[in-house]
């Protein structure tokens, strides 16, 4: 089994939909994929504080217009460890502009191989517009791994 880590800020909206979405579309497409997330911020305990619920609300209204099943409801937002880069196969930020200084604040991520995607916060971006581009760059990832290119 592979596994791919999604990145965002406080893992409590973007990296929790890619993962939801992601393990849910990898398993209609028979992947030997799973997907896993985690949080870069340098604050991680204060947005903890300030985040109510364990997922966005967000999040769970995106997944359950479409129907699509919430496995990780119950988890609490986590931050980022040495362990994620161990297990990961792959791994993709959400946010370009806004990731990148977070993780030149862990050292031992600089070695790391990060794609990035152009996903913002809700402070720079619609929840609508961020929640259909995370689903269509999913969608297009799996598409991806499930047919890749000779």
């Amino acid at each position: 089994m592979h596994t791919l880590l999604f990145l965002c800020t406080g893992n409590y909206y973007r990296s929790r939909l890619a993962e939801e979405l992601f393990n849910h579309y990898a398993e209609a497409a028979g992947l030997d994929w799973r997907a896993d997330s985690a949080g870069l911020s340098d604050d991680f305990e204060g947005l903890k504080a300030v985040n109510l619920h364990k997922m966005s609300t967000t999040t769970v209204a995106y997944l359950e217009k479409r129907g699509l099943p919430i496995q990780g409801r119950n988890r609490l937002p986590r931050e980022i460890t040495g362990e994620d880069l161990d297990r990961a196969d792959r791994i993709i930020a959400l946010d370009d502009e806004e990731h990148p200084p977070l993780v030149a604040l862990r050292p031992w991520l600089h070695e790391a191989e990060i794609e990035y995607w152009d996903v913002r916060d809700l402070d720079r971006q619609t929840a609508g517009t961020a929640t259909e581009a995370i689903d269509q760059k999913v969608k297009a990832l799996v598409d991806d791994l499930a047919h890749p290119q000779a």
